[in-house]
């Protein structure tokens, strides 16, 4: 269920309260570039993970040659 604020959105960031905890560009900027970051780094991981498991799974399902 979707609620809507009694305050319109211009009222809230006119407030006194809103001013203390309003973040700054600079800390902003960094948790964006730092999200960004570990995103690639996540798809980097989850690739790697893949492809050592698609090397296991062939190991096991491909027999080695027998050695004379």
């Amino acid at each position: 269920m979707l609620t809507r604020s009694r305050f319109p959105r211009v009222a809230d960031r006119t407030a006194d309260g809103f001013k203390a905890y309003e973040n700054e560009d600079d800390a902003t900027k960094d948790l964006a570039e730092f999200s960004l970051a570990n995103a690639i780094y996540a798809a980097l991981v989850e690739g790697h993970a893949c492809e050592q498991s698609a090397r296991c799974v062939h190991r096991v399902s491909v027999p080695s040659p027998p050695v004379p």
